[in-house]
């Protein structure tokens, strides 16, 4: 996973499971901002990098589950996003 910089916010970045591996799949509904932000409630949320819905009862380390906004295969808890950003 990378960020980059645009203005104040952070877009992410991330190689997303069904997406080529040699590339690097733009996350653009999805913040470094909201991704702390739902860590540090601490109440089991996952976020989609394909819509940028959140959804409940996603463990921590949720990688590639089924999202019920759109539909696709792109939640990840938001501790596992935490640790790729920093494993970027």
């Amino acid at each position: 996973m990378k960020t980059i910089e645009h203005a104040e916010q952070a877009v992410l970045l991330l190689k997303v499971k069904g997406q080529p591996s040699a590339k690097w799949y733009r996350c653009p509904d999805v913040s470094v901002g909201q991704i702390i932000s739902a860590a540090q409630r601490d109440d089991y949320t996952g976020i989609c990098v394909l819509c940028g819905g959140e959804q409940g009862g996603c463990e921590p380390d949720a990688r590639a589950y089924w999202c019920e906004g759109c539909g696709g295969n792109g939640v990840y808890g938001a501790e596992e996003l935490i640790i790729r950003l920093h494993n970027a």
